[in-house]
């Protein structure tokens, strides 16, 4: 029998190589962490309610709860939030609930960051790995989306898309199953799957062309399973607030001129740097819009491909959002009304400034990408911190409790725990 020889350089290489990557993840988690500390220190020592929190997912938890996770708001399942609130009634009160949430949606971003990181890493150089990891905490927003259970989904859409896309480059089986539940979860949480799966469907037909037989695919047929189960939740569900504006009126609606003026030049540039544009806002904006469009086109083929998706994603999210939102007269901006719908539009804006400056050949479309990058960093850190809201819990007489949310009296509920 012949003796297998071990490699010494080659096995302390790849030890090298494994430890760099337990430190970088650590890095990344204990980074992202100050940034949160930093951003939003009043959430994180005072506690925090958000919305939706006290009348659906206080209320249904402790009323309702194993029947909660697949109790459907806004037309479709939460599974995530849904499943750590069942775990917390277990032990925790409603009184303790905004401190609880805080601490619980903290911990899922964290390991959020850390999981893109991980995915990151093994396409990307290491300070690309690192900024793609730390993007839901590094992008422009007002904070709506941060440690609120209503408003987590958007925070884990990243990550589902993430792992669609390396489901989509991987040809091993390694953790498989791991793999699926943790998409099977995800796509279970909010609609995002419901449009992710044409992409996951596209995988799974490259898969079986080059390497049928292996169940590499698998993690991708959970997805489109996910988005099904989502739409026909979809459909068959009453809607929970009945839209003030048809759909045919946003017809008529400025797409250009909000897309230009409250996506891309909010993305890139302070307000009132806009402001001093004056008439040339618009040429500025379509120039920037150009120069991203460039600097894509001019990657090489499979990467070109993943930020012309990612763009399109992030275009066609913003555009549900203006209609989602029901305000066509309110433009949805990262810094305004329903902030929630840029994040993920926001977030794949700055994995393709990443990726751009990471892997384009060309260096003015490098430099390019890192100066976009720079304003978006530059933008968001002029208004970094976010408010804390005060709420209100308190405990009335048959073991009722008061719950109000902000940010207003609609956000309010009687919650009466099942145990």
């Amino acid at each position: 029998m012949a003796e297998i020889q071990i490699d010494p350089v080659s096995s302390f290489e790849n030890e090298q190589s494994r430890r760099r990557s337990l430190v970088d993840g650590a890095f990344v988690f204990v980074l992202a962490l100050v940034v949160l500390f930093i951003r939003m220190h009043g959430r994180l020592t005072h506690g925090y309610l958000w919305a939706e929190d006290a009348p659906i997912f206080i209320k249904e938890g402790f009323e309702l709860g194993a029947r909660a996770i697949i109790t459907s708001y806004a037309g479709y399942l939460h599974a995530v939030p849904r499943l750590l609130i069942y775990g917390y009634t277990w032990f925790g009160t409603v009184i303790s609930t905004p401190h609880a949430f805080v601490w619980l949606t903290t911990s899922t971003t964290l390991v959020s960051c850390l999981y893109l990181y991980v995915i990151a890493a093994r396409y990307l150089p290491r300070t690309g790995a690192w900024l793609i990891g730390l993007s839901p905490v590094l992008i422009p927003h007002n904070g709506e989306a941060w440690l609120t259970v209503t408003n987590l989904q958007w925070v884990l859409a990243p990550v589902l898309i993430a792992m669609i896309w390396d489901s989509t480059q991987r040809t091993d089986t390694n953790r498989i199953f791991s793999r699926c539940v943790a998409i099977g979860l995800l796509s279970l949480t909010g609609p995002f799957s419901i449009l992710f799966s044409p992409v996951a469907a596209l995988g799974i037909v490259a898969h079986l062309k080059r390497s049928g037989k292996r169940l590499c695919w698998l993690p991708l047929l959970v997805v489109v399973a996910g988005g099904a189960v989502q739409l026909v939740t979809l459909l068959t569900s009453p809607p929970n607030h009945p839209a003030a504006h048809a759909a045919s009126e946003y017809l008529h609606f400025g797409w250009l001129g909000a897309f230009f003026r409250y996506f891309v030049l909010d993305f890139l540039l302070a307000d009132r740097w806009i402001n001093g544009l004056g008439k040339g806002m618009f040429y500025v904006s379509f120039a920037l819009f150009a120069a991203v469009l460039a600097c894509v086109a001019t990657l090489p083929g499979k990467w070109r491909n993943v930020c012309v998706i990612a763009l399109a994603l992030a275009v066609v999210f913003w555009m549900l959002g203006v209609v989602r939102s029901d305000a066509p007269e309110l433009p949805v901006r990262w810094s305004g009304v329903s902030a929630r719908y840029t994040f993920f539009p926001l977030v794949l804006c700055m994995w393709t400034f990443v990726i751009v400056a990471a892997r384009n050949r060309i260096a003015l479309a490098r430099y390019a990408a890192a100066l976009l990058l720079l304003l978006m960093l530059v933008n968001s850190a002029l208004r970094f911190r976010v408010p804390w809201y005060p709420y209100e819990i308190v405990s009335a007489q048959g073991g009722v409790f008061l719950v109000h949310a902000p940010p207003g009296d609609v956000f309010r509920a009687e919650v009466k725990p099942a145990r």
